[in-house]
């Protein structure tokens, strides 16, 4: 195997990350929900809660691109992390202290903006510590725990708005405990030595991964982004079946606890049969299911496929960063998972733009007609990616 390889507290490391996204996800999800009470006691309303969320989203995701890049000219990874982890921890606090929507939208860009700084290295450094067989397990594992995190912090902030009165900005300022723990399990990340980026000298743009596999993966991968089902519709469609709004949430729950219970699961059996036929048969189901709610129109129906979904996505998210780990040359982690971040942002937004166009103008039907077609022919495409890896070569 490769020195790389041998990074002897793997493990530790990879419950360590896994923590960190846990109790992150735990603090985002106890402000997230809460945002537009905020922005409305704050005088404003959609328009300020939209600018707020696209901005901040869009600036994360783009940003990816430029962090990687420079995680991987410099060879650091941990300094990256607890940075990222710092901007995110302080900003969520501070909204308690928030006296206008100009103030949350600066806080906002500054937690997104520390998720932008930390994302591509932590995901560079579970592909350069984790061994070649056993990174479908460690992506899993933290898959697993993020979600878990995404599941508890509605419950938490639940319980917080019943201890202090329905006192919403209490719940943010009670978000500065899960960002202490946080900070305190990245300090005590220890990484593996890794090789500097051989493009060294060249700027983020000049950047793009060179490798033909990698740049066929990215190009399938934006497709199959490019057919995202944004969390919007589903509420739409939910409540257009009947469901009761008190209800929806638990959908969620649903939805992040089946991505918690399998994640780790399915990639193990990657480990095992490989990534490349597996990750077909999850496009497909993706294709399948998004079918499914297309037509779907009673409510019990949405209760098995919503959560069906999540745990499909949660699935795909799982290989995916695994497969790309498999091609990538060692000095580069950082860039290509930035890139894939930033194409995948990219998508996104045009898959909400376009599914929204057709939801209006010819109905909820239509809307699906994206990830359906995306979900099919990526199915299809990805099996054009070479099973053999670089990694592999390497050992």
């Amino acid at each position: 195997m490769t020195k790389e390889n041998k990074f002897p507290g793997w493990k530790k490391l990879v419950f360590l990350l896994g923590g960190a996204s846990f109790f992150t996800d735990a603090a985002s999800q106890m402000v997230y929900p809460l945002l537009p009470d905020l922005i409305t006691a704050l005088g404003a309303g959609a328009f300020a809660l939209g600018m707020i969320e696209g901005l901040s989203e869009g600036l994360s995701f783009a940003l990816r691109a430029i962090t990687g890049n420079l995680s991987d000219r410099l060879g650091q990874r941990k300094w990256f992390l607890v940075t990222g982890y710092l901007l995110s921890g302080i900003a969520k606090p501070l909204l308690f202290f928030a006296g206008s929507w100009g103030s949350v939208l600066g806080l906002r860009l500054t937690d997104r903006v520390g998720k932008a700084v930390r994302t591509p290295s932590r995901d560079a450094l579970l592909a350069t510590a984790t061994p070649i067989g056993q990174r479908g397990w460690a992506f899993g594992v933290h898959q697993a725990m993020d979600r878990s995190g995404s599941l508890l912090g509605p419950l938490l902030a639940m319980l917080i708005l019943w201890l202090y009165h329905q006192d919403v900005k209490m719940v943010f300022l009670w978000t500065a405990v899960p960002a202490a723990v946080t900070l305190f399990i990245t300090l005590r990340v220890k990484e593996p030595e890794m090789p500097v980026a051989p493009r060294t000298g060249k700027n983020w743009w000049r950047s793009f991964p060179q490798s033909p596999v990698i740049r066929r993966m990215l190009f399938w991968l934006t497709v199959f982004n490019l057919g995202h089902v944004t969390e919007t519709f589903l509420v739409l469609k939910v409540r257009g079946q009947g469901l009761g709004i008190a209800w929806v949430p638990l959908l969620w729950v649903f939805a992040y606890g089946i991505a918690a219970l399998t994640a780790t699961f399915v990639g193990k059996l990657s480990d095992k049969i490989g990534r490349k036929n597996l990750l077909r048969v999850i496009f497909g189901l993706f294709a399948t299911v998004s079918v499914a709610l297309a037509f779907s129109q009673e409510v019990w129906q949405m209760w098995v496929l919503f959560p069906l979904l999540g745990g499909i996505t949660s699935w795909a998210d799982t290989l995916i960063k695994a497969s790309l780990a498999d091609h990538m040359p060692a000095g580069e982690r950082a860039s290509i998972f930035g890139w894939y971040d930033a194409l995948r942002g990219i998508a996104i937004f045009f898959a909400a733009g376009l599914g929204g166009f057709l939801w209006e103008n010819q109905g909820s039907v239509f809307a699906f007609i994206l990830p359906v077609a995306a979900g099919t022919a990526v199915a299809l495409g990805w099996g054009r990616i070479p099973a053999k890896t670089l990694a592999h070569s390497e050992e």
